[in-house]
């Protein structure tokens, strides 16, 4: 009996790695446009939620369903968070080049980073789980981040670990192109469900 569950452990370990690589892959390939990349990113988390769900989905079959119906929505709010992440880069690299930078810029570059980490953390599972305006969308997980404040800073603590573990060497920088990505949207949505549940529960008190 205790070999039977070692192997059911191991067979469902092995199920989980490839939905893994296989909805990394997936994600890279609808992402290839760039312009593509917020839609993309709505529908692996609408998958991630299924698998966490233990729900049966058929991932390519999920993911281009729901990367179809966020095309709209998704296109924005990737473009958002591409142009937000490129201002915090410029004016990274801008600071490179003073020996003293002004405080602004310092300024600048944590107001724009804390900015980027309070929308991009919430606002793709948000799209995926819920219908709401753009601007919705990306107050929301504002208000979400800063509300659960410890719990989305012990996000971004295990999140940072991931991207350090996985651009440490070549070797792991290869294989975090087939992990990373489905492994980032299966953490990210773990917490988010978490949340997401827990603000549900305090609204239906309030009704």
């Amino acid at each position: 009996m205790q070999r039977l569950g070692l192997n059911s452990n191991i067979n469902s370990f092995k199920t989980w790695a490839l939905d893994i690589i296989k909805l990394s892959l997936i994600w890279l390939f609808f992402s290839l446009p760039l312009v593509t990349i917020g839609a993309s990113t709505v529908a692996a988390y609408a998958v991630t939620f299924k698998l966490i769900e233990k729900r049966e989905v058929f991932i390519f079959k999920e993911f281009k369903k729901n990367f179809l119906e966020n095309l709209k929505q998704g296109i924005p709010l990737g473009l958002i968070h591409l142009v937000v992440m490129y201002s915090f880069y410029l004016n990274l690299e801008f600071l490179t080049k003073f020996d003293v930078a002004p405080i602004v810029f310092f300024i600048a570059v944590i107001g724009i980073g804390i900015l980027s980490l309070l929308c991009l953390t919430f606002a793709f599972p948000l799209c995926a789980r819920y219908h709401n305006t753009l601007l919705g969308i990306l107050v929301n997980s504002v208000t979400i981040a800063i509300k659960f404040f410890m719990k989305t800073f012990m996000l971004w603590l295990l999140l940072g670990m991931i991207i350090l573990l996985f651009t440490s060497n070549i070797l792991f920088m290869f294989l975090g192109i087939l992990v990373v990505p489905g492994c980032v949207f299966l953490i990210v949505s773990k917490f988010s469900l978490k949340i997401f549940n827990l603000i549900e529960k305090e609204t239906m008190k309030t009704l």
